[in-house]
């Protein structure tokens, strides 16, 4: 490096990058960083972001740069060697969350602690297990990395991986946290099988603070594996000791969140446990059964009224007095509103003035007004059959109006209502659903 001075090698670009942070992340075998600290390159000093040539070496991969920047004066304190938390992620964190294995070896060989936290407290375990990469989750909990720990928005490893969706990580964490418990491992992989028979980890409260450990929202990693929709995640957990009935901030159990997506597998498992409410409400006074008619899952409600039986989801009034068939004919859903009266067994249709007729009527839902109306006349008839009426057959309009709906200001349809009845619904209602509890 004929003419190359000290000054060149030290020289910062307009981001603060010598010419060693690009070698660092471009350098696969080592050879140019090899040759910038031969001429006095320096390895610690940082970029404006916060990040030295070892973080750029760690996140890139390349394990021989990384390797040479390792042995030089100052790399300890670099590699966040001591404390508990730093500023901002560490290599450590870098090559934990970027799959580098190999990477990941050398820099814990570094450390005291491998359970270091970054800017947010999350540690490598949880942005391995948050980012798939289970080898590096397999070493990090090798190396006994902290399983508990929780980050700055309240998620541990297994919210961390659970959140994404993945399984083999899932499964990792929670072996392991067996493991370090001395509890006896699952007999078998059919976790279906499992639930079915009872044959679940015997549950201790050290288990149960991790499995069950809400987040900053009251989000347990139960209800995180609802939102990804993944059955197979729920029953993994559930066979673990995850309790359904847990809430969060909103008073939403997992199962609100099954019911809400359609996720019949998650309901169907959620409902097997003893600890599992349907008729659990949350601020707002609806119930999972509320969720599934809004939504039209057809099947899950179907699992939900069995689950709650015949004639209990007449009086499901949520703050607004609203019952699933008012959201089930207010969104149109007509096979939802016909197994709710079949679950019915009330003369009259329960709720606020504004009823599932009203509702159907303003939404311009004829399938389900034809059901109500057909519904209606059936139910007069055999009221009517009861009393030995002669002419049972012959139901008056006001018989049937009586039924239908209360009138509002003396009227059957909702022609006296303002228009701007509806915005109750709205604003509160199904819709907030639509991306999710």
């Amino acid at each position: 490096m004929l003419g190359v001075t000290h000054d060149d090698v030290t020289r910062t670009d307009s981001a603060g990058r010598t010419a060693l942070h690009y070698a660092a992340a471009a350098d696969s075998d080592g050879r140019t960083i090899q040759l910038l600290l031969q001429q006095g390159s320096e390895p610690t000093r940082l970029d404006d972001a916060g990040y030295s040539a070892l973080h750029l070496a760690a996140a890139s991969g390349h394990r021989a740069g990384l390797d040479l920047l390792l042995d030089t004066r100052g790399a300890r304190a670099v590699v966040g060697a001591v404390g508990d938390r730093c500023l901002r992620p560490a290599p450590l964190h870098l090559a934990a969350f970027h799959g580098h294995l190999a990477n990941l070896i050398n820099l814990m060989a570094m450390m005291d602690n491998v359970s270091l936290r970054d800017d947010q407290g999350r540690t490598a375990l949880h942005l391995a297990a948050g980012r798939g990469n289970l080898s590096c989750v397999l070493c990090l909990l090798e190396q006994k990395a902290d399983i508990d720990t929780c980050d700055d928005r309240g998620r541990s490893p297994l919210h961390a991986a659970v959140a994404a969706g993945h399984k083999d990580c899932a499964r990792a964490l929670l072996r392991q946290l067996l493991a370090r418990l001395q509890l006896p491992p699952l007999e078998s992989s059919e976790l279906r099988q499992l639930l079915a028979e009872s044959k679940t980890v015997k549950m201790c409260p050290e288990l149960d603070e991790v499995v069950n450990k809400k987040d900053g929202t009251g989000r347990t990693p139960l209800m995180l594996a609802v939102e990804n929709g993944s059955a197979e995640l729920v029953l993994l957990l559930l066979v673990h000791g995850a309790r359904p009935g847990l809430a969060d901030a909103e008073g939403r159990t997992a199962l609100f969140r099954a019911a809400a997506s359609g996720a019949e597998e998650s309901v169907d498992a959620l409902l097997s446990c003893t600890d599992c409410d349907p008729l659990a409400r949350d601020v707002l006074g609806k119930t999972a059964v509320h969720l599934a008619a809004a939504a039209g899952h057809v099947l899950v409600l179907g699992s939900l009224l069995q689950a709650v039986g015949r004639g209990r989801v007449d009086d499901l009034l949520d703050e607004q007095g609203c019952t699933p068939l008012h959201w089930a004919c207010y969104n149109g859903h007509e096979a939802c509103a016909e197994l709710l009266l079949q679950y019915s067994e009330s003369r009259t249709l329960r709720g606020c003035p504004f009823s599932p007729l009203h509702a159907a009527v303003y939404q311009g839902s004829e399938p389900c007004l034809v059901l109500l109306v057909a519904h209606s006349r059936a139910v007069a008839v055999r009221l009517a059959q009861r009393a030995a009426r002669s002419d049972a057959l012959n139901v008056t309009d006001s018989q049937l109006q009586t039924y239908v709906c209360r009138p509002i200001h003396g009227t059957l349809l909702p022609v006296a209502v303002s228009r701007a009845a509806p915005a109750v619904f709205n604003s509160a209602g199904v819709r907030m659903y639509a991306d999710g509890p």
